[in-house]
């Protein structure tokens, strides 16, 4: 476990940061008002991440393995990491959607028929925490994997 102590603290600030990003969404109109943009300004939440995971890398680098790091254990790194959000994404989620937010899937279906009455099973099936959850773990993971592997092929050590 000791091996992967600085992956668990970037993890959970990853995760720290995911739900502070929720809570700006909430804040500046995302979950109400502005909800048909809520999944434009989700995509911006890539610009923090990725600033996170080379911190975590970095810090990965310099204080494990002696600023010496090849491209593999800077991934598997990156990978831990990406592990660590997206298993406990699931319970950020939950709390937020149903603590701090507990009627935005009901707002979200409204708003989305009253254009279209017809796209009432589609809103059902989009807005619901179990799709949220599934979506944004693929999201996760498929983002992490990619962002690790960018970030460990420029901070690999240069011989």
């Amino acid at each position: 476990m000791e091996k992967f102590k600085i992956e668990l603290k970037w993890g959970f600030i990853v995760v720290i940061l995911f739900f502070g990003w929720l809570m700006l969404e909430k804040m500046i109109g995302f979950h109400d008002a502005k909800l048909r943009f809520q999944p434009f300004f989700g995509i911006l939440f890539l610009f923090p991440h990725i600033i996170l995971y080379y911190f975590a890398l970095k810090d990965k680098k310099t204080n494990f393995y002696s600023n010496t790091i090849n491209w593999q254990q800077s991934f598997i790194s990156g990978i831990v990491i990406t592990l660590i959000f997206t298993f406990l994404t699931p319970m950020v989620l939950y709390v937020f959607y149903h603590i701090m937010h507990p009627d935005f899937f009901e707002k979200a279906i409204k708003q989305l028929i009253e254009k279209d009455i017809n796209k009432k099973k589609f809103a059902e099936n989009y807005y619901n925490l179990e799709s949220y959850i599934y979506t944004t773990i693929f999201n996760l993971l498929s983002t992490g994997i990619v962002i690790a592997a960018t970030i460990s092929y420029f901070l690999k050590t240069k011989k």
